[in-house]
C-alpha cells in the first residue's frame, strides 16, 4: 500500500471516505485498541503516532500527529482536526 505523507494542518483539505475501510471485525477491534493506546500516549506523553487513512478520492494518506480524543465515530487530533474512524486503515505507535 503506497501512502503519501501529509502534515496535520492539511487534514482539513481532504474529504474522508464515507464507508468502512476494514472488512473484518477483528481488524476494527484492533484499530480501536491502537487508537486508545495512541490517546493515552498523546494525553500523557504528548507522543505522536502515524495514522493512515483513505479519502473519498481513493488516496491513501498518512499523518504523524497526536491523538487528543477518541469518540464513537471519529478521533480528534492536534491542529484541531478530526478523522472519521471508519476511514482509518492503520495506526502505528
Amino acid at each position: 500500500m503506497e501512502t503519501i505523507m501529509i502534515e496535520k494542518e492539511q487534514l482539513g483539505t481532504f474529504k474522508f471516505i464515507n464507508s468502512e475501510v476494514l472488512a473484518h471485525e477483528e481488524d476494527k477491534k484492533d484499530r480501536l485498541q491502537l487508537l486508545k493506546k495512541a490517546l493515552w500516549l498523546g494525553n500523557n506523553e504528548q507522543g505522536k503516532v502515524y495514522i493512515t487513512f483513505k479519502t473519498i478520492e481513493g488516496e491513501i494518506l498518512t499523518v504523524f500527529t497526536t491523538v487528543w480524543a477518541v469518540f464513537e465515530n471519529y478521533i480528534h487530533v492536534k491542529a484541531n482536526r478530526s478523522i472519521p474512524i471508519q476511514s482509518i486503515l492503520k495506526v502505528e505507535i
